[in-house]
């Protein structure tokens, strides 16, 4: 009984640890190679009617009536403003470092504020502390991006030349 007991032991040592860690390791020379490639969150560029980068986004449903995200203020501990704040870009454009989407609205609360809270707003407090509902004049959503670049200047260059609307969607 012992016997199979330890076969049984390194059987599943084998098959949980070992063939896991070998298909990890072909993987990850698969795309090294090239062969594959790791799929990467599209990068959201947009441009605003006024300059919000330092408010607190939040997200709404698509008739703009309900709060479907916000973060947590312990989601802002640790962070500097700088580091959650979008990146600022050539022609007022501003690079997204939160994960807004066509139906952003900004909130009269900084970062620093808000990061200050003991514990995260009511629905209503939230949808009272709205500043704009409809703040953004353009966005693109790019994944032609190479990840491997510096995407601040491949953003820069297409707002330069004026293909941002080619590039992105």
């Amino acid at each position: 009984m012992r016997n199979i007991f330890s076969v049984v032991i390194k059987l599943t040592f084998l098959v949980c640890v070992t063939l896991p860690l070998k298909v990890f390791a072909q993987q990850i020379k698969d795309i090294s190679s090239g062969k594959t490639t790791i799929s990467q969150p599209p990068i959201v560029i947009y441009k605003m009617k006024r300059d919000y980068s330092r408010n607190v986004p939040v997200l709404l449903s698509d008739d703009k009536s309900e709060i479907v995200s916000y973060p947590h203020p312990m989601d802002l501990i640790g962070m500097t403003s700088k580091e959650v704040m979008p990146i600022r870009l050539h022609d007022g454009y501003y690079l997204d470092r939160r994960g807004i989407n066509k139906n952003v609205a900004f909130l009269t609360l900084t970062y620093r504020s808000y990061s200050k809270l003991r514990k995260p707003l009511s629905i209503d407090q939230i949808k009272r502390a709205i500043l704009d509902k409809d703040p953004l004049v353009e966005m693109y959503m790019c994944n032609r991006i190479s990840p491997n670049e510096n995407i601040i200047q491949q953003v820069n260059e297409m707002i330069d030349k004026n293909e941002l609307s080619v590039m992105c969607k």
